[in-house]
């Protein structure tokens, strides 16, 4: 940059002389700062109406929708007995259901006893079983070992990592794949591996909850650390090795073991030393902790099912019951405190055979009463039909697309009708109308918008001129008009109006043109040919032939078809020349226009530095000249004066 004087010798503004030059030799550049902001506007208003032409799009394609025709309404002569409802599959029809004997309800199975030993002091369900063990009428004879939890997906090895030193108990183990428990025939185990007799689907999620005899585990202690926590609760009495040595805890937990002593909390798995460490150290801990497993086997839909449940000590009431609920036996199993009973009742209703809820005769299911609890059967809703006397597992059950519900058990008939449910056809095809009449409206006003040729984009000293809502007021008038008669867009609308005009020449039934359903052009030529509906003529078309009117629209080369081809061609095309929001520069015309726009604004703005730096120069040069010749005048005039 050149060395920049002001005009201290020649008294003259420099930089305000200096801004005018360059004022004049920016003009081209604020041409081409305008031709940027014109293509932003072509590229923005091109963009809005491929986004109003691809909306309707969506709204075409639902008009091949059979379902957009074939929406059905059902009426009962008894809804308090009866109610009903329809798919689009559904045909017309009348269905007479008399005589329900019986309603669909779930097998159950209820405590008979009560789980409390003491009436005066109920068992907590927030409280770990191990807590609340004596509370319990029949208290848990607790099983010790370790249990583990593993998770693959199908399709690699299943092999249970067995710490060295420790051994899988084969008894204790539930292999689940995508949720549901295999049984014991259908899978076996080898050395830790397990193999399927039946390949599990692809990337299916494989969960094995086992039990190991004993955890064995490696803890760090820090040097000044006076305690640490065991990954397990609810340890077994003297259950605990440290570094190989078996620790005998006496009535108050406190236990030694070489140079370690200190107190274990068999509830909490904390271990807390009686001296903080002088060092780190590195210990080796063997332990047991309590649990109990439980069997159930319940018969669904699906066939029987059947689960190993292993529950650690630690672990409440409330986690007993949701993992069950949580699980593919379809139960439900509740707790009420009130009565001090368990429910466990089948989700879904019918007859599915003889006592299809047992619980094994575990410890845990003696503690909750389950093995001695009053089992009442599911039954199966029995009614006749059209003269058919039938059975169904459930009161809600599904013919020939209609759905039914059983209320009550009644004597007699109630009647149940399947029609055409014209209003809702009328209503999609109104909608449709609608939108499509929107959509003129819109491309009809963008494309007839005058360009006030007065109203050029602003530069960036003419918009610091004008306050924020003058400028807003003059980008608004500037905007319009930039693609007023744009060819894609009025070839659309031309294609649109003639695929809504012309005859389908395949169309089945009376209906052939969009006029001989009440559906006709405005006759205002300044709607740019929206439509107009005959409801009374529409909706008649509907009751009297459905199928040609849905056929009119939705066929091979219907209406919907011949607008779908008209609007994707139409809406390429526009991406072609504006891309989306999506979309790189290069990818489309104006994309690629503003990038050689941006390029030769950017050379432009680098030469008016060099411009400027020059007129700088020159003034330099000036001021220099004239300081020199005021020095030498000085100097002749004090020369002759002296």
């Amino acid at each position: 940059m050149a060395i920049r004087v002001s005009g201290l010798a020649s008294g003259m503004d420099i930089d305000s002389i200096v801004k005018q030059l360059m004022d004049a030799e920016r003009l081209p550049l604020n041409k081409l700062k305008q031709k940027k902001q014109i293509l932003e506007w072509k590229r923005d208003d091109y963009r809005t109406m491929n986004t109003l032409l691809t909306d309707f799009r969506s709204k075409v394609l639902n008009m091949k929708l059979t379902s957009s025709y074939g929406t059905k309404q059902t009426s009962s002569s008894n809804e308090a007995y009866v109610t009903a409802t329809a798919t689009s599959a559904a045909s017309t029809a009348s269905y007479q259901l008399s005589n329900v004997t019986k309603l669909a309800t779930s097998a159950t199975l209820t405590t008979v006893n009560k789980l409390s030993a003491n009436a005066d002091s109920k068992i907590s369900t927030s409280s770990s079983l191990l807590s609340v063990n004596d509370q319990f009428a029949s208290s848990i004879n607790w099983a010790e070992g370790s249990v583990e939890t593993a998770k693959f997906t199908a399709g690699q090895k299943v092999e249970l990592s067995l710490a060295e030193g420790t051994a899988l108990l084969e008894l204790t183990i539930s292999v689940k794949v995508a949720g549901k428990a295999l049984k014991a025939d259908e899978y076996a185990i080898t050395d830790g591996v397990i193999t399927f007799k039946n390949e599990p689907a692809a990337n299916a999620a494989i969960e094995v909850n086992y039990v190991t005899d004993k955890k064995i585990e490696s803890i760090a202690i820090e040097k000044g650390a006076k305690s640490f926590n065991l990954s397990k609760q609810a340890i077994a009495e003297n259950s605990l090795i440290i570094n190989g040595a078996a620790v005998t805890v006496d009535e108050n937990n406190a236990f030694t073991a070489g140079s370690i002593s200190g107190r274990i909390d068999f509830t909490t798995g904390k271990v807390t030393l009686d001296a903080a460490a002088a060092d780190a150290i590195e210990m080796k801990v063997a332990y047991k902790q309590k649990y109990t497993a439980m069997d159930v086997a319940t018969t669904t839909s699906n066939g029987a099912v059947n689960e190993t449940f292993l529950f650690t000590a630690d672990q409440t009431m409330s986690q007993v019951i949701s993992k069950i609920n949580g699980s593919k036996l379809g139960v439900t199993m509740f707790y009420d405190a009130n009565s001090d009973g368990l429910s466990v009742t089948r989700t879904e209703t019918g007859s599915f055979g003889a006592t299809d809820i047992q619980f094994g005769q575990s410890d845990l299911a003696k503690a909750l009463q389950l093995d001695t609890a009053s089992y009442q059967a599911g039954t199966d809703a029995e009614f006749t039909l059209n003269g058919i006397t039938t059975t169904r597992t459930s009161n809600t059950f599904t013919i020939d697309g209609v759905s039914f519900n059983l209320k009550q058990t009644f004597s007699g008939t109630v009647n149940i009708g399947v029609t055409s449910d014209t209003a809702a056809v009328y209503d999609n095809i109104k909608s449709f109308v609608d939108s499509y009449n929107t959509l003129i409206s819109e491309i009809t006003k963008k494309t007839g918008e005058e360009r006030n040729r007065d109203y050029q984009p602003l530069s960036d000293e003419e918009r610091e001129g004008l306050s924020e809502t003058q400028a807003e007021k003059w980008d608004n008038i500037a905007k319009a008009g930039w693609i007023r008669n744009d060819a894609t867009l009025r070839g659309v609308l031309a294609s649109m109006r003639q695929s809504m005009s012309n005859p389908i020449g395949t169309a089945t039934g009376a209906f052939k043109t969009l006029s001989s359903i009440g559906i006709t052009t405005t006759s205002n030529y300044l709607d740019g040919g929206k439509l107009e509906i005959n409801e009374a003529k529409l909706k008649q078309a509907l009751e009297d032939d459905p199928e040609s009117v849905q056929a009119l629209f939705a066929s091979a080369d219907g209406i919907a078809a011949k607008l779908q081809a008209n609007i994707t061609d139409a809406t390429d095309k526009l991406k072609a020349k504006a891309g989306s929001a999506f979309s790189t520069s290069a990818t489309f015309a104006i994309g690629r226009d503003l990038n050689d726009v941006e390029s030769r604004i950017a050379k432009f703005e680098d030469r008016l530095l060099t411009v400027e730096d020059r007129y700088y120069a020159q003034f330099t040069a000036m001021e220099k000249a004239i300081q020199n010749a005021n020095s030498q005048s000085g100097y002749l005039s004090s020369y002759f004066s002296s």
